[in-house]
């Protein structure tokens, strides 16, 4: 928990000083709709990626299995912008509390972000079935053999819904 909400995404923001050798850093700022207040109960610590270019800085949080989505800020961190990718079938999930026995495809928690010279946003995720056939048992089920890999760039709208993997290619 950070400030009562939880899962809360944070920005640090560092200077490099060369001459001593360490970095002096600013205080964290809060990313706006990446928690508890977004719907967001649980998060992985690995299921984020950064890019930067110039004074645009994008995080991309790739959780499994929640909303993938970008938060953009172009003034190098003081304001941030939330931009949803692909909006997940499962609502604020909790496993100690969602019962999820359709196997929807969500996403696999991995996702890579670029920023090119443009502006334009470019992410790369992978999709899989999940199951959670069993609430407050620590586990959930998915499928990576059953998955794809998906492209997508800020001049596409959004991805409602995945219905095959085959939709990669579609």
């Amino acid at each position: 928990e950070y400030h009562g909400t939880v899962a809360q995404g944070v920005y640090y923001k560092g200077t490099y000083n060369a001459s001593a050798n360490t970095v002096e850093w600013g205080e964290p700022t809060i990313i706006p709709g990446t928690g508890s207040d977004a719907g967001i109960l649980e998060f992985g610590g690995d299921s984020y990626n950064m890019a930067v270019n110039g004074d645009n800085v994008a995080i991309l949080f790739c959780n499994n299995p929640s909303d993938l989505f970008y938060c953009i800020s172009n003034d190098n961190g003081a304001t941030w912008t939330k931009n949803v990718i692909f909006d997940n079938p499962i609502e604020n999930y909790k496993e100690s509390t969602t019962l999820v026995t359709d196997t929807p495809y969500t996403t696999d928690g991995n996702g890579s972000i670029a920023i090119g010279d443009d502006g334009v946003v470019h992410v790369a995720f992978g999709i899989t079935r999940f199951l959670n056939d069993k609430v407050d048992d620590a586990s959930y089920s998915y499928f990576p053999g059953v998955g794809a890999c998906l492209y997508w760039n800020s001049t596409m709208d959004p991805i409602e819904r995945v219905d095959s993997p085959l939709f990669a290619l579609e």
